[in-house]
């Protein structure tokens, strides 16, 4: 549990958790693919709430890419999703 505490991979204990730990904080590669990571389930987190207002009846399709800042490709995906689910229900 140390390990998951220290905020610098050279106060960690287990070697191997610090390497990727360094990997990830430390390097201009590891540092872009972690803020990819980030960004990927940023993305995926506000399709997941558009999805559920508008389920909940708080948002109408026409206002979900202007509230929830999405790309018409995620606008895409939650209307996918919510008539899939609406079929299904039906």
């Amino acid at each position: 549990m140390h390990d998951f505490n220290c905020t610098k991979a050279s106060e960690m204990k287990n070697k191997i958790l610090a390497d990727k730990g360094r990997y990830y904080k430390e390097t201009p590669k590891g540092v872009s693919q972690m803020c990819q990571i980030m960004e990927d389930l940023i993305a995926d987190e506000k399709v997941e709430l558009a999805l559920q207002n508008l389920e909940e009846g708080n948002v109408t399709e026409a206002q979900i890419e202007k509230i929830f800042k999405l790309t018409p490709e995620q606008v895409s995906k939650v209307l996918e999703l919510y008539h899939n689910k609406v079929a299904v229900q039906a």
